[in-house]
């Protein structure tokens, strides 16, 4: 069955696209950043490809959006969880159970989606 088919409740993982400090390796924690006109494309041609009716992340079927630091108790649908990358990784993290010290080697591309 494809994915996008799932019978079970996802987490979708989303990292913001390029920014000009992702560019340079710096790590951005609370401050805001436009993104760069390629973090702009590649948002655009992640959601073109991965959201919509049909397709992987299919709008009907999300029970809630989380935004960095929002918070509330997840339903019985798919989530996306937009945010850094070190908070991604923490998520993840607690999602497969593992302490906060395991050494979990997570990568998503800025403007990459994942799927828990």
């Amino acid at each position: 069955m494809p994915d996008k088919d799932a019978g079970t409740p996802r987490v979708f993982i989303a990292r913001h696209g390029e920014t000009e400090w992702t560019k340079s390796g710096q790590y951005t924690g609370i401050t805001e950043l436009e993104l760069t006109a390629h973090g702009v494309t590649q948002v655009q041609n992640s959601g073109r490809v991965l959201v919509g009716p049909g397709k992987l992340i299919d709008p009907s079927r999300i029970a809630h959006v989380y935004v960095n630091h929002m918070h509330g108790e997840p339903g019985p649908a798919d989530i996306v969880l937009v945010a850094h990358g070190h908070l991604l990784r923490a998520f993840v993290k607690r999602w497969l159970g593992y302490p906060m010290e395991f050494p979990l080697s997570l990568m998503l591309e800025p403007g990459g989606i994942g799927v828990l």
